[in-house]
C-alpha cells in the first residue's frame, strides 16, 4: 500500500505540473501494482492510459515498455496469443530503436511469458510471436488498447514474405525466445518501469 500511495502522490504532482511523460510512466507503475493485487481490469485501464500518452508524446521506448507489461499481464490471464503478439511487437520496436532490454530485464520477461508459450506450444507460440514482430506499430497499439482478457487478438496476419525469410533477424530473435526454460507465471511487476529506463 505504501508503494501505491507514493505512486498516487507522484501522479497528482505530475498532473499539477502537466508533465505528460511523468504522468504516463506513473500510470504504468500504478497499473503494475494493480496487476500484482489481482485487479486486472484496473491494470488494463491504467496501462491503456499510459500507452495512449506515450503514443501522443511519440515516446517509442515508453510504448515498447508498456507493450511488454501488457504482454506479461495477458500471459498471467491465460490470453497466450495476445500476450505473444504484444511481446513480439515490443521486441521489434526495440530492435528498430536500438534499445534492447538489459540482460536481467530480458530474463525476467522471458520467465513471465513462459506460461503463454507453454499454453500454445512451441510452434504456435513461435508463430504468434513472429506475427507480433511483423505487425505495424499502429496495429499493435490498436490490439493492445482494444483487446481485453476475454477477447480475441486482432485478425491481422503478416504476409508470407514477412514470416518466411530464412536467416532474418525476426526469425533468429524469435527462436532465441523459445529456448527451453523452467515455467513460471508472473505479473507485470517483472518489468521495471522506473523513470530512467523510459528516457529516449
Amino acid at each position: 500500500m505504501a508503494a501505491r500511495s507514493f505512486c498516487e502522490q507522484s501522479l497528482a504532482a505530475f498532473r499539477q505540473l502537466r508533465d505528460a511523460w511523468g504522468i504516463a510512466s506513473t500510470l504504468s507503475d500504478l497499473a503494475s501494482l494493480s496487476c500484482d493485487q489481482g485487479n486486472n481490469t484496473e491494470a488494463r485501464r491504467l496501462y491503456g492510459e499510459s500507452l495512449k500518452m506515450f503514443q501522443e508524446l511519440g515516446h517509442q521506448r515508453g510504448i515498447a515498455r508498456v507493450l511488454e507489461c501488457l504482454a506479461v499481464s495477458a500471459a498471467a490471464q491465460s490470453n497466450a496469443e495476445h500476450s505473444l503478439h504484444l511481446a513480439g511487437a515490443a521486441a521489434a520496436l526495440r530492435q528498430r530503436l536500438g534499445a534492447p532490454l538489459t540482460a536481467t530485464e530480458q530474463v525476467k520477461l522471458e520467465k513471465a511469458l513462459e506460461f503463454a508459450r507453454r499454453a500454445l506450444g512451441n510452434a504456435p507460440g513461435l508463430t504468434a510471436w513472429m506475427e507480433g514482430w511483423a505487425m505495424p506499430v499502429q496495429q499493435a497499439l490498436q490490439e493492445a488498447l482494444n483487446c481485453d482478457a476475454e477477447s480475441k487478438p486482432s485478425d491481422w496476419k503478416p504476409s508470407l514474405s514477412q514470416l518466411a525469410v530464412p536467416g532474418s533477424i525476426m526469425r533468429r530473435t524469435a527462436e532465441t525466445r523459445f529456448a527451453g526454460k523452467p515455467p513460471r507465471r508472473a505479473c507485470s511487476r517483472t518489468i521495471s518501469s522506473s523513470g530512467a529506463r523510459y528516457t529516449q
